[in-house]
């Protein structure tokens, strides 16, 4: 019998990932992005046992309320993990296929700048899953265990925030780490353009956001944008009610950019016979 091949797209997402975890930084950092499920798991563990409550003195909501401090917390320190593990891998998948003349070959065959796009962008998401919404979807499982009965019920919209949240989050990483390395071509350049592109639009929008008095400002930032959205279901008061249609169109628009950027770049040399 004939073994079937797998679809282009998912052969471009197999060899994403595997040049991704080529990198020895980048297992490194792999690795280390894994502690903090485990960090937030033990004191889950801490806040649903009663005789380490009361010497700590937290009692009735009050326990409810930590733990639901955890997992804000454990959803910022997951996006950033996922940024960093972008920023170091990213580049890996594009650069060379750009530099080394590849990407004509692989448009030459029966793929295309879509499929192109999306294997890369799959292959990161999906090596980003378990660091992200994989290990925050298991933390929320087992603290629905440990913690009182019904907690669950009442905390379904975390375990909603955790994975819409993180997805959209993976995904604007891999369009933008995709999109600053097919525009310059480098890879530490692309990693200062990524970083860079985020820490102008964070601090532009702090500052507009302050002397305009108008906080849809803040929106400009990707971080901000996703952390407005997942907000409400997290119990955050940082980021002010109301922002969540600005926040989604602020989202819509980088992913616009993004594969506007790709598609201008990924194209395949023209033949002239």
């Amino acid at each position: 019998m004939r073994r079937r091949s797998l679809p282009p797209s998912l052969v471009v997402a197999r060899y994403a990932v595997a040049r991704m975890l080529a990198g020895r930084r980048f297992r490194q950092a792999y690795i280390l992005a894994l502690a903090p499920p485990t960090v937030a798991l033990a004191i889950l563990y801490v806040l649903s046992s009663a005789p380490l409550i009361e010497q700590l003195g937290i009692r009735g909501p009050a326990a409810g309320d930590a733990a639901l401090a955890v997992f804000r917390a454990l959803f910022r320190w997951q996006a950033f993990a996922a940024f960093v593990l972008a920023a170091l891998g990213g580049p890996e998948i594009v650069s060379p296929d750009l530099v080394d003349g590849g990407l004509p070959l692989l448009l030459a065959r029966p793929l295309g700048r879509w499929g192109y796009v999306r294997g890369k962008v799959g292959g990161v998401m999906a090596l980003l899953a378990p660091v992200t919404w994989g290990s925050g979807l298991l933390v929320w499982l087992l603290a629905a265990g440990l913690l009182s009965d019904g907690w669950w019920r009442g905390h379904l919209a975390v375990a909603g925030a955790i994975l819409g949240g993180h997805i959209l989050w993976t995904a604007e990483l891999a369009l933008l780490v995709l999109a600053t390395s097919a525009w310059v071509r480098n890879r530490s350049a692309a990693q200062g353009l990524m970083l860079g592109i985020l820490m102008v639009l964070t601090s532009v929008g702090a500052i507009s956001a302050q002397v305009l008095h108008n906080e849809l400002l803040t929106l400009v930032s990707p971080p901000m944008a996703v952390a407005a959205l997942v907000a409400p279901a997290l119990g955050s008061t940082r980021v002010p009610a109301g922002l969540g249609p600005a926040a989604c169109l602020a989202s819509a628009t980088l992913v616009a950019i993004c594969l506007a950027v790709l598609m201008a770049r990924l194209r395949a040399a023209e033949v002239v016979r």
